[in-house]
């Protein structure tokens, strides 16, 4: 599994959990972060969006897709400094 953070400029996002105000997911996915990406994965697919507090972040669990996003299409997705 893999997480991808993009910016919020993202014109539609995959689905993904609903987060709290502020927190977004952060709180639990830092409870258990491998329990938290098993269950978006289950309850979304290869694709899932969900806020970590003020950064949008994506799950890809489909190696097609990790691979398009770091090699073939890299220059299309923004990478956190």
């Amino acid at each position: 599994m893999m997480i991808q953070y993009l910016d919020r400029a993202m014109s539609s996002s995959p689905p993904g959990p609903r987060g709290e105000p502020l927190f977004g997911s952060s709180r639990r996915y830092a409870r258990d972060p491998f329990r938290f990406l098993s269950a978006c994965e289950g309850a979304y697919g290869d694709i899932a969006s969900f806020d970590l507090g003020p950064m949008d972040a994506y799950l890809l669990t489909d190696p097609g897709e990790i691979e398009r996003v770091l090699v073939s299409d890299h220059e299309k997705f923004a990478k956190p400094e």
